[in-house]
């Protein structure tokens, strides 16, 4: 295989796509985002701001990757996911979508997060619409009834809070496991890139 971008996707600004990489579908590189290795991007996907997406990942439907996140190894960012900020997605077990949930009915995501040259493991990301956080963060939110659900009826409020309550359940879930896996010196180096 070697480096493939059909005459329908778009490559634009100062993105770049190189090695044996594949953009196809509709899917769209841009800003200073990057492209390498064997990765592929197609469907409606996007990648863009200063986001990396290597190695054999593949990031396919209406999936986002932005921010400075980086995909690789044999990372599948799909559906209707978004990895954003200092996303760090290498496996599958690294991204989860739920959805619809809340008053919008969004697909929220939850991602694997590095957190910064002081950490000592690795953190976590949710992104529901355009807010981002940790689950903490998340629990502080739905308790205090957002202002978007104050119209809506007590028992409509409540289905609300159960849908987010499983989305701070699976981030706990997952923000454990993630962080059980060291961080190296070598990923300290490569976020200082």
């Amino acid at each position: 295989m070697s480096l493939y971008i059909a005459p329908t996707a778009q490559v634009s600004g100062d993105a770049r796509v190189s090695g044996d990489a594949r953009v196809y579908g509709d899917a769209r590189v841009y800003g200073r985002a990057v492209v390498y290795g064997h990765a592929q991007v197609y469907g409606s996907a996007r990648v863009y701001g200063d986001a990396r997406v290597y190695g054999d990942a593949l990031v396919l439907g209406h999936a986002q990757v932005s921010g400075h996140a980086q995909v690789y190894g044999h990372a599948r960012v799909a559906g209707h996911a978004r990895v954003s900020g200092n996303g760090d997605v290498t496996n599958p077990r690294h991204v989860v979508t739920i959805g619809p949930v809340g008053s919008e009915d969004r697909i929220v995501t939850i991602h694997r997060h590095y957190d910064g040259p002081d950490s000592t493991h690795w953190g976590h990301l949710i992104v529901a619409g355009c807010w981002e956080g940790t689950a903490d963060q998340l629990a502080t939110r739905v308790a205090s009834d957002p202002k978007e659900w104050s119209a809506a009826e007590e028992t409509a409020r409540q289905l609300y809070r159960a849908d987010y309550q499983l989305v701070i359940a699976a981030a706990r879930a997952r923000a454990e496991e993630w962080a059980a896996e060291p961080l190296t010196d070598a990923d300290h180096e490569r976020w200082a890139q």
